[in-house]
């Protein structure tokens, strides 16, 4: 089965985001009671929620009653159950991975062209993407950096390291647009794996990537197209 992404607006009506909230795990609920500002509660909710709804139709099971836990550098996962998944959220938008038979790693980022500074820039890059950058006006970074940001985001997010692998440790495309059957990333960290790499249509204003860890000897699995997940259809 082909992995799967649902791009999710990070809004809902008051009597929803409580309805939203009551499938969240204690746990959830209080991370998001712990946000200092009010507007940054809805959108963890509903990104969490749907994660919840969506793996839960996967599974056929109710997704209040799925167990979650974190890998050792925060990667989340199923307890009782094996569906490789992932989720980011940014600004309004979140996106959902299923992964299905292979681990998964997305990101979806907000285009903030004042954040690109040269010190932003020295710490994502690797030496060859910096001297790309260096050779570019710094006031047409921000396209490039963000597509890059959001590629090496999902990278990390799909091997499970976190930022214990720096950015700037990662080589990447920097092409404008992955080709539709994907991209081969290398060096890769484990024998016998291949991880491949592709754009997600994102909304304007935002970037963002997948990336697929599958056996080397398989052929690649391009995702299915994305999908809208309205408010209305964040039902169990």
């Amino acid at each position: 089965m082909r992995p799967q992404l649902w791009l999710v607006r990070l809004w809902a009506p008051p009597e929803r985001l409580v309805q939203l909230r009551a499938l969240l795990s204690a746990q959830e609920r209080e991370q998001a009671d712990r946000f200092a500002f009010d507007r940054l509660r809805p959108p963890f909710i509903v990104a969490h929620a749907a994660l919840r709804i969506l793996a839960g139709r996967a599974l056929g099971a109710d997704p209040a009653g799925l167990r979650f836990a974190k890998g050792p550098f925060g990667k989340p996962h199923l307890v009782d159950a094996r569906l490789p998944l992932n989720l980011s959220h940014a600004g309004d938008w979140g996106l959902v991975a299923l992964g299905h038979r292979h681990e998964v790693g997305v990101d979806i980022e907000a285009i903030h062209p004042a954040r690109v500074t040269a010190g932003m820039v020295r710490m994502v890059t690797s030496t060859g993407e910096r001297a790309t950058f260096d050779a570019m006006d710094p006031a047409r970074w921000a396209a490039p950096f963000f597509r890059l940001w959001v590629r090496k985001e999902a990278v990390i997010k799909a091997l499970g390291t976190g930022l214990s692998r720096p950015l700037d440790s990662i080589d990447v495309p920097l092409a404008p647009e992955a080709p539709p059957d994907g991209i081969v990333l290398r060096p890769e960290p484990e024998p016998g794996v291949r991880s491949w790499l592709w754009d997600v249509p994102a909304p304007t204003g935002y970037f963002a990537a997948l990336v697929v860890r599958q056996p080397r000897d398989e052929p690649p699995r391009p995702p299915e197209p994305v999908r809208m997940l309205t408010p209305d259809a964040l039902r169990p």
